[in-house]
């Protein structure tokens, strides 16, 4: 078993919304702005996604080796980046979320 921590963080979009965290297609947990999750999953291969609504995170892979992890989600669109707010939810709403991994606190092992 591996534990996955999720942190979301204090972004101006969404505010009050969740967003939910899904493994393989399905909802494992849901992480309001400036909160943070962690939930286990199994020793086998997994797909990892950030969603809300109709929009998602792009998928990361959860090998069977995959020991303890930490990410960060976010809105996509920041900065000028703002501006392409409606691509982002009808083009590339596959991208409007944002999984980035972070290197694991120290005392924590994977």
């Amino acid at each position: 078993m591996a534990t996955i921590h999720v942190r979301r963080e204090q972004d101006p979009f969404d505010r009050l919304r969740a967003y939910r965290i899904q493994v393989d297609g399905r909802t494992v947990a849901e992480v309001r702005r400036g909160e943070s999750t962690a939930f286990e999953v199994d020793g086998n291969a997994h797909t990892l996604e950030a969603r809300i609504d109709w929009c998602s995170s792009r998928g990361v892979e959860l090998t069977h080796d995959t020991g303890d992890r930490s990410f960060v989600v976010r809105p996509a669109p920041v900065g000028w980046r703002v501006l392409l707010v409606p691509l982002y939810l009808t083009v590339w709403r596959a991208s409007y979320l944002e999984l980035e991994e972070l290197p694991l606190e120290p005392g924590r092992t994977g």
